[in-house]
């Protein structure tokens, strides 16, 4: 008679087939199971970064051969001093996937030389020091830069400030 043959094996795609048997011969069937994960190699620049899968905390780069459900995932590195990195991944059946970051330092500085020596620099409204200013630790993004002093004219102007480098003001 007709029989239904299913293989399920762990982290294993289900497999079925349909089987014919008769009593004056020998049935045979064979199955190549395939696997229902995939790996995953996560690497960074500079390493050490702590990633997260889905939001699953699962190591520290670099990573070799993270075991992961196939499909989409998203992986999610983060490390002090640097600003926050994701992407999206395809996970498939015996194709091992990489994804490389290369991180970008979440601060840059800032240097303001103003005239008079002595005039107050804001940084967003908030007090930053007095004029000249070397190498204030600012985190990357745009600010609002204003420089004062009694008697003078105040001046305001707007700077990006990108992550690892020097902005300078004049």
């Amino acid at each position: 008679g007709k029989h239904q043959i299913r293989v399920d094996l762990s982290r294993h795609q289900v497999q079925e087939r349909s089987l014919r048997v008769s009593a004056s011969r020998r049935s045979q069937l064979r199955f190549r199971l395939m696997p229902a994960f995939g790996r995953l190699g996560v690497s960074s620049r500079p390493a050490g970064a702590t990633v997260r899968v889905d939001g699953v905390e699962v190591g520290v780069t670099p990573l070799k051969a993270l075991e992961l459900d196939l499909g989409v995932h998203h992986v999610e590195l983060a490390k002090v001093g640097f600003a926050p990195r994701r992407k999206s991944v395809e996970i498939r059946p015996l194709k091992p996937t990489h994804v490389s970051f290369a991180l970008l330092p979440s601060h840059g500085t800032l240097s303001v030389r103003a005239t008079p020596v002595g005039a107050q620099v804001d940084v967003d409204g908030r007090p930053a020091g007095v004029a000249p200013l070397s190498n204030l630790s600012v985190v990357a993004g745009e600010h609002l830069v204003e420089v004062r002093a009694e008697r003078y004219a105040s001046a305001r102007r707007k700077i990006r400030i990108r992550g690892g480098r020097n902005s300078r003001i004049n």
